[in-house]
């Protein structure tokens, strides 16, 4: 089939190569965007400032690290009091970061987040500063990691909504020639990135083939876990024995929650000087696992490990669908990843719904 070859394209899906990368690096960077991506370093896949597209790194799935701290950094001023004066000082500026390469399972964390912060009555001004201008590039997934199950949880491998361009390796022609990638716009900014660079109109083909290997890389996940009825079963097995053996391998280090895209869990405190002047209230990641997030006055409401654990895996797989409509976890693996003792949250949704 003849291809439309254009010079400049406006707003129209295109298949193109990747020398384009700089080109939409470079657009960000012009637009005064700091661009972050997933390099590999020393085999693990870190979100860092990107000078040029040279150093994104195709094969880092979803990255060792989730991108959560670009909108939700875990540790921050929120205002600073003058005891003296009694003034106040919040200092909330909007940020100007743009996210190359991200994956469709944390996109979907990103959402999460959005709806904890900005979706009730009250809205959070700094998380709100930082996302009301983030570019998304979101590159879908050809390629499944060893702990992904995020066909399961419905958050990918591929993507179709809420992003400026969204980007599939589409391979090689016969196995042959450039690398070929189908770009496809998702919004007026989108548009305008796109506009200039060179490709060739995409035809129902690039489609197609885009579709087909999203289809494999979902069937070549080696995780699954069946989510029907999942939060009413996660309810009636909260005495199931195997919480018990599976906390009886953990170490209640809290690296699950600490990888997590969508724990949102902060602990509040304030900080005066030496002169006793100046007051900071900040505020910090916090996490459920922690023994101390359960200390209150008279006790702690979670000080067995079991109780901790049960907490975390209850709330991504059932707590979370009755708070806001849809799991809070994404099946991005990274709790799996991190886990010393190689605990699964899947394998423990499968035991505790009969599956396993």
């Amino acid at each position: 089939m003849p291809r439309k070859v254009m010079q400049g394209l406006a707003g129209e899906d295109a298949v193109v190569e990747r020398t384009v990368f700089n080109d939409i690096v470079t657009g960000l960077q012009e637009r005064g965007y700091t661009v972050y991506g997933t390099v590999n370093e020393k085999g693990a896949g870190i979100f860092r400032p990107l000078g040029d597209a040279g150093e994104f790194s195709l094969r880092c799935t979803g990255g060792t690290m989730p991108p959560k701290d670009l909108w939700y950094p875990p540790f921050e001023t929120l205002f600073t009091y003058d005891r003296q004066t009694g003034e106040f000082h919040t200092d909330i500026e909007e940020t100007r970061h743009a996210v190359f390469g991200i994956r469709p399972c944390d996109v979907h964390a990103l959402l999460a987040l959005d709806e904890v912060f900005l979706g009730g009555e009250y809205q959070d001004p700094y998380y709100r500063a930082r996302r009301v201008d983030l570019p998304l590039i979101v590159f879908n997934c050809v390629e499944a990691g060893d702990t992904c199950f995020c066909s399961s949880m419905g958050t990918g491998p591929g993507l179709d909504h809420d992003y400026d361009l969204l980007i599939t390796d589409l391979g090689r022609s016969n196995g042959e020639g450039s690398e070929r990638f189908l770009l496809e716009v998702g919004s007026s900014r989108g548009g305008e990135l796109a506009r200039g660079l060179r490709g060739e109109a995409a035809v129902d083909e690039d489609y197609q083939v885009k579709k087909r290997r999203l289809q494999e890389t979902a069937a070549g996940e080696r995780i699954t876990l069946n989510t029907g009825d999942l939060p009413r079963l996660m309810h009636n097995g909260h005495d199931h024995p195997y919480w018990r053996e599976v906390t009886d391998k953990c170490f209640g280090c809290a690296n699950c929650t600490s990888v997590c895209p969508t724990c949102y869990c902060a602990d509040i405190f304030d900080e005066t000087d030496f002169s006793l002047r100046e007051t900071r209230r900040k505020r910090r990641w916090s996490w459920c696992f922690l023994v101390e997030f359960g200390a209150v006055h008279g006790g702690n409401f979670r000080e067995e490990r079991i109780d901790r654990l049960r907490q975390f895996m209850q709330h991504k797989l059932n707590f979370s669908m009755g708070q806001y409509g849809f799991f809070h976890c994404v099946g991005c693996g990274r709790c799996i990843v991190w886990c010393p003792a190689n605990i699964d949250i899947a394998q423990t949704g499968r035991v505790i719904r009969g599956d396993a």
